[in-house]
């Protein structure tokens, strides 16, 4: 049916770029909604869009086109010019890029900021980025609405993502007042059951209410109004 629904709706109509998060990032910033941008594109065959040089700040580098947070990793800055990462490997600038020319593979690599949850989340965070999954659906009038929200917690181990298929948590969120429910994961761990509170950090999880929920919700709807050739999307906010 999702297919079917694709391609009646599709068939005519321009694809919204999805898949290419530095196409993404691109049509967002044509459409004034607010998005972590990216420093430099590394695609197929080595070529390069966006900044000559990296900036001297801490670097989250993912797969273009990569899905389920896989090959993403963090490079913190270190000071004059050099990046580390958490195998303690240790790079000049130059030296970074080519790393990732030489596996720009057919998607490439995006080398963006590093983005920070807001204070009221910080014990839920872990230091790694949780984002929130808000899915949205165009009604029979062909106007967005939200059905489903999820809020995702990364675990001791996921690494540099909180991606469920990392190891990651995830709880509902009630549409009315996004209050959350007990998390868990995806079912890759079956002894990892439900939880009222984060299992490494013991922050509660159950019952919180996720700051500027409301704002949250109207971006999803904003950003599926800007990219309105999908039927369903689901949007990571942080």
């Amino acid at each position: 049916l999702y297919r079917f629904l694709k391609a009646r709706r599709l068939r005519d109509r321009t694809s919204a770029p999805l898949t290419d998060k530095a196409d993404f990032i691109d049509r967002c910033l044509e459409q004034g909604l607010p998005v972590v941008g990216y420093h430099l594109l590394i695609g197929p065959g080595g070529t390069q869009r966006g900044a000559a040089a990296l900036p001297p700040e801490d670097l989250f580098v993912q797969p273009n086109k990569g899905r389920g947070g896989s090959g993403a990793e963090r490079w913190r800055y270190l000071g004059g010019g050099r990046y580390g990462d958490a195998r303690g490997r240790e790079l000049g600038a130059g030296e970074l890029i080519r790393r990732f020319q030489e596996r720009a593979g057919k998607g490439g690599w995006i080398f963006q900021p590093v983005a920070e949850n807001a204070p009221e989340l910080a014990d839920l965070s872990g230091g790694v980025l949780a984002t929130l999954r808000i899915i949205t659906c165009l009604d029979e009038a062909g106007r967005p609405e939200a059905t489903d929200a999820a809020m995702r917690f990364p675990r001791a181990g996921s690494g540099v993502v909180d991606n469920f298929h990392a190891g990651g948590l995830a709880a509902a969120v009630s549409l009315a007042e996004g209050r959350l429910g007990p998390a868990t994961n995806l079912g890759l761990d079956a002894d990892a059951g439900w939880h009222d509170r984060h299992p490494d950090s013991g922050a509660a999880i159950a019952g919180r209410c996720l700051p500027r929920w409301q704002e949250a919700l109207e971006l999803a709807l904003r950003a599926h109004r800007a990219f309105g050739a999908r039927v369903f999307v689901g949007w990571d906010l942080a």
